[in-house]
């Protein structure tokens, strides 16, 4: 069996997405880790900020903050479909 490790993960959603399609999305990252034998112990709604720097033309975020635990397949797999997904920057 492999070793849960804590992993930190801060995903910025672009602004103009509904919340209720934020919580979906979120939801579906809870549920990844743990398909994953993870699990969510933390998870802070940051709410909207300027960003640093334009993202895409993109100068303000919505931003979610998200602690678990989980193996690397977890993390892997949140990545994927944080990059597939057309709301988060």
């Amino acid at each position: 069996m492999s070793q849960m490790n804590g992993y930190e993960t801060t995903i910025v959603i672009r602004s103009e997405v509904a919340d209720d399609q934020q919580k979906v999305f979120l939801e579906k990252l809870k549920g990844i880790v743990a398909l994953h034998q993870g699990t969510v112990l933390v998870t802070e709604d940051w709410g909207r900020r300027k960003l640093a720097y334009p993202i895409e033309k993109e100068t303000r975020g919505h931003y979610h903050y998200m602690y678990y635990t989980g193996d690397n397949l977890a993390v892997a797999e949140l990545e994927r479909n944080m990059r597939i997904n057309e709301t988060v920057m």
